[in-house]
């Protein structure tokens, strides 16, 4: 039960810090994806299957306030979820800063590929017009500024991790 909580206080205050920092700042920053780049190096770096269900309830959250430039972002960060803890456990190294990386592009490539769809079927039955080189922007600039944040927290958290200031992180976590 105690793992219950620390999961769920733990993703409290790593969407809180997306939604209300992140967001703030000026245009090109605010499209960090903090909360995947966190979900996606614990389950790609430890192995954490349970967080990529914070992946999905960031889905949900955006979907219930109305907080994404695409509708139904709920779909599309389930299918992402489900992405990121395969690419994570069978497509790379949990070894090295490159197989993170290469989780957390394949994860965020995929998710932008789920919400494309989604905007092709939106456009399909309800003629609209959206600009594509908009969201492929987007996708570039959230790309982008995933790889730089994870170039940043990798070492310092690698260093907390040598340090041994997480003492029993496998038994809070795993299943």
């Amino acid at each position: 039960m105690m793992r219950f909580f620390i999961v769920v206080a733990l993703f409290l205050v790593v969407s809180i810090i997306q939604m209300a920092f992140f967001t703030s700042l000026p245009e090109p920053f605010s499209l960090t994806p903090f909360l995947l780049v966190v979900s996606v190096y614990l389950i790609q770096r430890f192995g954490f299957s349970l967080i990529g269900w914070w992946i999905v309830f960031q889905g949900f959250i955006l979907d219930f306030y109305h907080l994404s430039s695409v509708p139904f972002e709920f779909f599309s960060y389930s299918a992402t979820a489900v992405i990121a803890v395969f690419a994570s456990r069978s497509l790379f190294s949990n070894r090295s800063f490159y197989g993170v990386l290469g989780a957390i592009v394949t994860t965020l490539l995929s998710l932008s590929v789920f919400e494309l769809l989604i905007t092709i079927v939106l456009i399909t039955f309800h003629s609209s017009q959206v600009q594509f080189s908009v969201l492929f922007m987007f996708v570039i600039w959230r790309t982008i500024l995933a790889a730089a944040f994870l170039f940043l927290i990798y070492p310092f958290t690698e260093k907390i991790l040598k340090l041994g200031w997480i003492v029993d992180y496998k038994s809070t976590f795993s299943r």
